[in-house]
């Protein structure tokens, strides 16, 4: 658990210590807990009702608005392989500030982030399905940062470096964020994209809001000059966002599959 209210002022003690526990989280575990976020619980929970009415809608209704070219819409089960913010801004402050880089260094690089919402639906598991059988199967995501908002039911699993599955419950009053793998490639693996899944075996239907916040489609992402030197060069080859974006995409959507 990180309070991360103190990177309102990024020079400050605060500031410097929430960057730091940041950062050993994400070189260890690859998630943690946000609080002091400062995102109205009033709004979470509208977000939250919103979510449950569309998803509770006809089906010709939610596929009036099904998944287009730009990967916004509707997206039905079982479709997947897998199967701008101020909180995430001072959140890549904080990262900032951890890794020795220069104050703005990740500006311009998110002058025009790649942003994507998701609202995520996931309906009780039968209690006689198969231990393979997911509400979203083990993965990693492959973007920068995943902001997500449980809402009361568990069914998020982490796995750890040891292998093991942990439990990564809804906390009241917080985010769960997590790091994509793009960050493993800036940080020459200094931070760690952590896979995880979902299995809702709590008889309820589950809610959550995953908010994507990812570089710019133009944007280069080559080893961070502070994660490199002779003992320690670059393990990944320079790649422009956008391309690999849309080669993830197009490997893990059946929509994006051609004939």
């Amino acid at each position: 658990m990180v309070d991360i209210a103190g990177l309102a002022a990024l020079g400050s003690p605060a500031a410097r210590d929430a960057a730091r526990r940041l950062c050993d989280a994400y070189e260890t575990v690859g998630f943690a807990y946000i609080a002091g976020h400062g995102v109205a619980p009033e709004l979470i929970e509208r977000a939250f009702a919103c979510s449950a009415e569309f998803h509770a809608s006809a089906p010709a209704l939610k596929q009036s608005l099904a998944i287009n070219r730009f990967h916004r819409g509707y997206l039905g089960m079982a479709t997947s392989t897998i199967v701008t913010s101020s909180v995430a801004r001072s959140l890549l402050g904080a990262f900032t500030l951890g890794l020795g880089l220069p104050t703005g260094y990740f500006e311009p690089m998110f002058a025009k982030p790649v942003t994507f919402l998701r609202l995520l639906h996931y309906p009780p598991h039968p209690p006689s399905a198969s231990d393979d059988q997911f509400g979203a199967a083990p993965h990693t995501d492959y973007g920068c940062m995943t902001v997500l908002a449980q809402h009361g039911v568990e069914g998020l699993a982490v796995r750890n470096r040891a292998g093991a599955w942990l439990d990564a419950p809804p906390i009241s009053g917080t985010f769960l964020l997590n790091l994509g793998d793009i960050m493993p490639r800036w940080s020459n693996d200094r931070f760690v994209s952590t896979p995880h899944r979902v299995v809702n075996r709590s008889g309820r239907e589950r809610y959550s809001i995953a908010y994507f916040f990812d570089p710019a489609m133009d944007a280069v992402i080559d080893c961070l000059p502070t994660c490199r030197s002779p003992d320690h060069p670059p393990r990944y080859a320079a790649v422009r966002y956008g391309d690999y974006l849309l080669e993830r995409l197009d490997k893990n959507y059946a929509y994006r599959k051609t004939a």
